[in-house]
């Protein structure tokens, strides 16, 4: 991710993710794993518990407030980036 935001962090490896919404997608296996390196996927804002389709609408989202992101691969799940 290059962001030049102070106020956004990407979650790390190990962190167990208990939104209600990533629960519900991947149960107990919400736990983020270290990246593929896969250039597919979308990412997530835990804090806001929603998720991004293209990076406009992730960039325009976290240019205000506090926001911690894990990134979500097709093929292995919850990863930092």
């Amino acid at each position: 991710m290059n962001n030049k935001e102070e106020n956004v962090r990407v979650v790390e490896v190990g962190s167990i993710i208990g939104t209600p919404s990533i629960r519900k997608a991947f149960g107990d296996s919400a736990i983020v794993k270290p990246s593929c390196g896969g250039k597919k996927g979308n990412w997530y804002c835990i804090t806001c518990d929603c998720g991004f389709t293209n990076q406009f609408n992730k960039d325009t989202h976290i240019s205000q407030g506090t926001h911690l992101l894990v990134w979500i691969c097709p093929e292995h799940g919850l990863e930092t980036q």
